[in-house]
């Protein structure tokens, strides 16, 4: 991504990856439970329910930040236009 920005001729302000193993790890496992029948869409959300409350805590921030950029879901990207003077 960094190097989309420099071949844009724009200034990275800020990239981060967000998500982390756990994100993954509930992402992958609603995929994989939504196709079953009788009741495969309500276990995934369900499954995404807990998964998300657990990101919700401070063990749970903790490792969504020191597993993102190993297991990122997605970047949140800042670029701005160069600053002419």
């Amino acid at each position: 991504m960094r190097r989309f920005v420099e071949i844009s001729g724009l200034d990275l302000v800020m990239l981060e990856a967000t998500g982390g193993s756990l994100h993954i790890f509930a992402d992958t496992m609603a995929k994989h439970l939504q196709p079953i029948p009788l009741g495969g869409k309500a276990l995934a959300m369900l499954l995404q329910h807990i998964l998300g409350a657990v990101t919700r805590t401070p063990l749970g921030r903790t490792l969504s930040r020191k597993t993102s950029h190993v297991y990122p879901l997605g970047y949140f990207l800042i670029a701005q236009k160069p600053v002419t003077r």
